[in-house]
């Protein structure tokens, strides 16, 4: 589902039912890191893949598919917060009702639609509750808002198209001590994150390097900063790990975002790095004299 301006307004101080996956640290394609910059620093303005396209058109027939084989009329409710706890919000792809009674909320049921490519096939097992568990906590998290503003019962139906075969559909009880852990998580997350501004552990991933480089657009200072020992054994093992080869520079990477995060928006740290500014403003890190080691073969 496609989020207009206002919802991902919404979602800026608080976790959707997409995002809890994340935070539980479930999701392969999706890291915390990445979830932080999005909700507290300025975003490019990225164009969608063309299999995230594909998802935005398939998703509706998935949708009238269900509901054409289990007889429902489908609700679009939008996002949705829930009453008790502001930090969460949810937005279903719909929420489905018996034809013959559709004004009974209490047997509405959450519909979240996936388009699944053939190579993930294998995440998927049969019809149940045999589905990954990031969409299964999704699902648990719209029911759990949806309730709370009663417009639906006690299950949610995960929906999906594997490989371009007839969706399959997984059935997901909600469960209050469950839904109670993921509110308790996405609170932490919040608080910590959001509220308080705190880091994540920064590693040499990609998500990582990209949270310092947005984050510390502008080099605003042109001091150099005085090194302290943290920092000097910062500069060892990256530059050591950084001339062993590509096994090794995972670790050179993370120790290059540690030292992005104490330089911030000055020119370097004295004897250790530059994060200098170009004309055009764009920053480049290099080390000062790092050591010759040899590659490991």
């Amino acid at each position: 589902m496609t989020l207009t301006a206002a919802q991902l307004e919404i979602r800026k101080t608080r976790i959707g039912s997409s995002e809890i996956g994340t935070v539980l640290g479930l999701d392969p394609h999706h890291t915390v890191i990445g979830l932080v910059a999005r909700k507290t620093l300025p975003q490019p303005e990225e164009a969608p893949s063309d299999e995230q396209r594909w998802g935005h058109y398939i998703e509706p027939v998935i949708l009238a598919w269900g509901a054409d084989h289990d007889d429902l009329a489908l609700s679009f409710p939008g996002t949705l917060i829930h009453p008790a706890h502001d930090h969460v919000c949810a937005t279903p792809d719909a929420i489905a009702y018996p034809k013959a009674t559709p004004d009974d909320k209490a047997l509405g049921r959450v519909q979240e639609a996936k388009s699944v490519g053939w190579y993930l096939r294998g995440e998927w097992g049969d019809e149940g509750d045999d589905a990954p568990l990031r969409y299964l906590a999704q699902v648990q998290f719209e029911i759990g808002c949806a309730r709370a503003l009663n417009l639906c019962g006690d299950y949610g139906d995960l929906r999906a198209a594997v490989g371009g075969e007839p969706p399959r559909v997984y059935r997901v009880p909600y469960d209050a001590e469950t839904f109670a852990v993921l509110v308790e998580r996405a609170r932490e997350f919040v608080d910590r994150y959001i509220v308080r501004g705190e880091t994540p552990d920064l590693d040499g991933s990609k998500s990582a390097t990209e949270y310092v480089k947005q984050r510390f657009r502008k080099q605003a200072r042109p001091e150099l900063l005085p090194p302290d020992d943290e920092v000097r054994a910062l500069y060892d093992l990256g530059t050591r790990n950084e001339a062993r080869g590509r096994m090794f520079l995972a670790d050179a990477e993370a120790a290059k975002n540690k030292i992005k995060l104490r330089i911030g928006e000055a020119r370097g740290i004295e004897g250790v790095a530059t994060w200098k500014a170009d004309k055009n403003g764009k920053r480049t890190f290099r080390w000062v004299d790092p050591p010759a080691v040899e590659a490991v073969q």
